[in-house]
């Protein structure tokens, strides 16, 4: 919607940035060139069309470019972006870099998805017509986005403007994952562009501990009493014993696989899991944890959340690693928690109220529904006692 045409109404007229001043800020994430591998995601790069140099990120869109996205909270209300970009092929008539932001919708099972592309004097909503504005004098040009995502909303500013230059409405889609993006990674987006002073701040999160609510449907355990209930696989006489009764898993050479069938129809899921790391010269994770079940969008398809659980460290699958600390007897405590509607997940330590991880599953074509500790391959190192682990459906 252009503001100056005259058809909106006074709701749709407040601009956001009056809307967000006085709410408080749920979480902060700024992209540096110090922490761009720590945290945020990179896909699509290689030596030619990423290049971090000068505290400034030189993405290169002529063939295919960069992307370098952040997982966001899986329910939020207010999304703002703030970026400086300075154009350096500037005979493209395509945009230089495309920012997007994916949230899911707080009344309805569909994703929104606000994508702009950001050009030299100009810039479009998603492939809507082009928008014009003055450029500095310095060539530099600075963009504060800021999304509704309670009214699938979005303003954008322009080097300081106190009024939005637009608003736009979200485009819906049926499947998606809360997300912000800083590039293409297509042939959609073409040019060359400098990249800094990027931050985005997330209002009014509510995580899903917070949202955890009902009765527990149905629960599973894995210990030292009980592991011969479950399949066991690629299993021998050393990678899979128990010692003093804890279930010791040894993924040294090729790890043990202990698997249980589970409601692949879950909607929500929760896994707690106490672990303790034994001493190991392999540096990756000690333990992985993954569970599948049904895409509840595509009958086609299944969704898998997998965790790889070290003894300082742990992340989701081949992410970068998230530093943690044991407590004083080596014992790493766990909450997953899995909402497959919203296609997310969230790790906590321990009694945290915040998680360290929260991400989008993996999918995958239709596979069988299960729990599984263990990976069975040489992807997964080291060993380590398994406590307890208990998984509920609610």
């Amino acid at each position: 919607h252009d503001k100056d045409a005259g058809d909106l109404s006074p709701y749709f007229s407040t601009p956001l940035i009056d809307v967000i001043k006085d709410k408080e800020v749920s979480e902060t994430y700024v992209l540096t060139t110090d922490n761009y591998k720590t945290g945020w995601i990179l896909a699509s790069v290689n030596n030619n069309n990423l290049v971090v140099a000068d505290n400034k990120f030189n993405m290169d869109h002529r063939k295919v470019g960069p992307v370098i996205k952040h997982q966001l909270p899986a329910k939020f209300e207010y999304l703002e972006i703030d970026l400086a970009y300075k154009t350096k092929d500037k005979d493209t008539s395509k945009a230089q870099l495309q920012v997007a932001a994916w949230s899911k919708n707080h009344n309805r099972d569909i994703y929104g998805l606000y994508s702009y592309r950001l050009g030299d004097g100009f810039f479009t909503f998603a492939d809507l017509e082009q928008k014009k504005f003055p450029v500095a004098a310095d060539g530099v040009t600075r963009v504060k986005l800021i999304i509704d995502a309670i009214n699938g909303t979005s303003d954008i500013y322009i080097n300081g403007m106190k009024d939005p230059i637009q608003r736009d409405a979200a485009l819906n889609l049926k499947n998606g994952s809360n997300i912000v993006n800083f590039g293409d990674g297509t042939v959609a987006v073409e040019g060359a562009c400098e990249l800094f002073d990027v931050k985005v701040n997330v209002y009014g999160v509510k995580n899903l501990l917070a949202e955890l609510q009902g009765e527990e449907k149905n629960t599973i355990s894995l210990n030292a009493q009980n592991y011969k209930t479950w399949t066991i696989k690629s299993v021998n006489n050393t990678n899979l014993k128990v010692i003093d009764g804890k279930l010791v898993l040894d993924s040294t050479k090729v790890g043990p696989l202990l698997v249980k069938e589970f409601n692949g129809q879950a909607k929500t899921v929760v896994a707690d899991i106490a672990y303790r790391p034994l001493p190991s010269e392999a540096q990756k994770a000690e333990m992985q944890f993954h569970i599948t079940l049904d895409d509840l969008t595509d009958d086609a398809k299944s969704n898998m959340y997998v965790f790889r659980l070290g003894d300082d460290h742990l992340r989701f699958g081949d992410d970068k690693s998230v530093a943690i600390t044991s407590d004083a007897d080596g014992i790493v405590k766990v909450k997953v928690i899995i909402n497959n509607t919203l296609k997310t997940c969230e790790l906590y330590l321990a009694d945290a109220k915040t998680p360290i991880v929260a991400h989008a599953p993996l999918s995958l074509k239709k596979s069988e529904n299960k729990v599984v500790f263990g990976d069975g391959s040489s992807a997964v190192d080291g060993k380590c006692e398994l406590i307890s682990a208990e998984i509920k459906e609610y």
